[in-house]
C-alpha cells in the first residue's frame, strides 16, 4: 500500500512539473509575441495609407474657370526689373527670404536677388569646373544667412554666404532633384527617381537624409524599373513646402503627401490625394511598369496649404493642367481649369519657398501674354493697364500674389 501511495505522489509530482514548464513555456511564448508587436509598431517609419485622409480625384470632373474669384483675390503683383545681370529666362525656383525674392534661372545657372518691389539687389553664379563651382544648379535652399547650392549633375552641396557670398565649403550627398536644410543643418533630399544604393544589393529609394557627409536616413522604395525617368511640371517646381510650421514633400507615381520631421527628417504621411486607380508596386515586371507609365498621371505639383484647405496641380490624359482645391478633411472644392481672374489677368499658379507660416498664392506672367491679355480686355481692367504700361515684351516676368479666400 506505501509503495502504491508513493508511486502515486511521484507520478502526481510529474505531472504537475511538466504543466509548470508548459505553463512557463506559454508565459514566455505570449512575452515574446508582445515584444515583437512593439518592436514593429514603434519601428513604422511610415504607417498604412488605409489610415490616412483620401482625396479621390475625378480627372474628368471640369468646374467652371470663373469659379477661380470664389477662392482668391488680387492681392499685389511684382514687376522684376530687367537689367543685364538680372535677365530671367526659365524660372526653376522661387523663395522669399526676409523680404527679398530669390529666383533660381534654370537656363543660367543662377541666382538672381531683387527686392520687394523688384528692384535687381545681386545676382549669385558660380558656375565652372573649379573648387566651389557648379556645372549646373538643380536646387536651392537658405538657412541664417547661409546658401546652399545643391548640384545638378554633381552630388555636391556648396555652402556660401548670403551677404558676401564667400564660399564656406561642400558636402558630399547622394545627386538629387530638391532640397531642404533642417534646422540642425542635415540635408533632406528628394531623390525622385533618380538614385539607386551603390551597394551590391541595391535599394530604390525616393529620399534620403544626410547629416555633412553621412547618410542617416532613407526611404519611400520605388520600382527598379522606374530609375532615372525625370518628369517636368514647369516654373516654380519645389519639391519642399514650408506651411504653418511643418515641412511637405510627396515623390513621383506615389499618391501620398508626407510631413518632414524637422528634428530627424523622418517621413510621416499625411494625406493622400488619389489621381490613379492603378498604382505601380515595387515588385511589378518591366512590362508592366511601362504599361503602367503611359497610362498614369505621375504626381500633383504645385502645393499649397491654407489651415485646412489645400491646392495643388496636375495633367490629366490629354496633357492639360488642372488645378484641385479640397479641404483636409477629403471634400474636393474645385478641380478644372483656371483661364483668367476678375482683372482679366492670366492664371498660371507656381509655388515659392517662404519662412512665413501662411503663403499667398503666386502667378508667374510673361510679357507677351499681358499685352495679349491688354489687347483683348483692355478696356476692362484699369489694373491690366497699368502693369501692362510699364512693360515691353523683352522684359522679365510679373509676380501677381493672391490671398486665398471662400465667398
Amino acid at each position: 500500500m506505501d509503495t502504491y501511495k508513493n508511486n502515486l505522489d511521484k507520478f502526481c509530482r510529474m505531472k504537475m512539473a511538466k504543466l509548470v514548464v508548459i505553463l512557463f513555456a506559454m508565459i514566455r511564448y505570449i512575452f515574446i509575441l508582445f515584444v515583437l508587436f512593439l518592436f514593429i509598431g514603434c519601428n513604422t517609419s511610415v504607417g498604412p495609407k488605409s489610415d490616412l485622409t483620401t482625396i479621390l480625384v475625378d480627372k474628368t470632373r471640369n468646374d467652371e474657370s470663373g469659379e477661380f474669384n470664389s477662392f482668391f483675390k488680387f492681392s499685389h503683383y511684382v514687376p522684376l526689373k530687367v537689367n543685364d545681370s538680372a535677365l530671367i529666362s526659365k524660372i526653376r525656383k522661387i523663395k522669399i527670404y526676409e523680404d527679398i525674392i530669390y529666383i533660381l534661372d534654370e537656363k543660367y545657372n543662377k541666382i538672381i536677388a531683387f527686392d520687394s518691389l523688384g528692384n535687381y539687389i545681386r545676382q549669385y553664379n558660380h558656375l565652372g569646373q573649379g573648387p566651389g563651382e557648379y556645372s549646373g544648379l538643380r536646387d536651392f535652399d537658405i538657412q541664417n544667412d547661409t546658401l546652399y547650392l545643391l548640384g545638378k549633375f554633381s552630388p555636391t552641396v556648396l555652402k556660401y554666404g548670403l551677404s558676401d557670398d564667400k564660399f564656406y565649403g561642400e558636402d558630399i550627398v547622394q545627386k538629387s532633384i530638391g532640397i531642404k536644410v533642417l534646422p540642425d543643418r542635415s540635408y533632406a533630399l528628394n531623390l525622385g527617381l533618380g538614385r539607386a544604393d551603390n551597394e551590391k544589393s541595391k535599394s530604390y529609394n525616393s529620399y534620403a537624409v544626410y547629416h555633412s557627409d553621412s547618410l542617416v536616413y532613407k526611404n519611400i522604395p520605388f520600382n527598379k524599373h522606374l530609375l532615372g525617368h525625370i518628369y517636368s511640371f514647369g516654373e516654380g517646381h519645389n519639391t519642399f513646402y514650408n506651411y504653418s510650421d511643418s515641412i511637405f514633400t510627396y515623390f513621383p507615381f506615389n499618391d501620398t503627401v508626407y510631413v518632414v520631421n524637422p528634428e530627424k527628417g523622418t517621413l510621416k504621411p499625411y494625406l493622400s490625394v488619389s489621381l490613379n486607380k492603378k498604382k505601380i508596386e515595387p515588385d511589378m515586371s518591366k512590362e508592366e511598369v511601362e504599361q503602367l507609365m503611359k497610362e498614369l498621371t505621375p504626381s500633383i505639383f504645385s502645393l499649397y496649404k491654407w489651415d485646412d484647405y489645400m491646392c495643388c496641380s496636375f495633367y490629366d490624359d490629354d496633357d492639360l493642367r488642372r488645378y484641385l482645391i479640397f479641404s483636409t478633411s477629403g471634400t474636393i472644392l474645385f478641380c478644372g481649369n483656371f483661364n483668367i481672374d476678375e482683372n482679366k489677368l492670366p492664371v498660371r499658379m507656381v509655388t515659392y519657398d517662404s519662412e512665413q507660416p501662411h503663403s499667398q498664392m503666386l502667378s508667374i506672367l510673361y510679357p507677351q501674354e499681358l499685352l495679349y491679355s491688354y489687347k483683348k480686355y483692355g478696356d476692362s481692367s484699369n489694373l491690366l493697364k497699368d502693369i501692362c504700361s510699364n512693360i515691353n515684351e523683352e522684359d522679365n516676368p510679373v509676380l501677381v500674389f493672391y490671398d486665398f479666400i471662400l465667398k
